[in-house]
């Protein structure tokens, strides 16, 4: 599965944790309730859910996971979810990510 999130400078916007292209990153002690909507594991989103959430940021990072490694989708989670594992594998900009999104909408 591939899904996306969005950083700054580099890092993620609340732990400040940097994330490279090609790593692959393991997330321990994960917050399994479905009841919260943000907690500890590797938080990943659709792109579209990445774009509103943050209308300045510019840095969105495409990561890859199997289902077995979805840890909890929150209740009223409008996109975002969480997981033990991903692989990051590419980065984009904002204009890329809805130059990305257009062309899935014009197919």
């Amino acid at each position: 599965m591939r899904f996306w999130k969005y950083l700054n400078k580099g890092e993620s916007p609340y732990q400040n944790f940097k994330y490279e292209v090609g790593k692959e990153y393991n997330f321990d002690d994960c917050e399994k309730s479905e009841y919260v909507l943000c907690g500890k594991g590797g938080n990943v989103a659709t792109l579209t859910w990445c774009l509103r959430d943050n209308l300045n940021a510019d840095e969105f990072i495409e990561v890859e996971f199997q289902v077995k490694d979805i840890v909890a989708i929150p209740i009223n989670s409008d996109g975002k979810f969480r997981v033990s594992y991903f692989k990051v594998l590419r980065k984009i900009n904002r204009k890329q990510a809805i130059r990305l999104l257009n062309k899935l909408i014009i197919k």
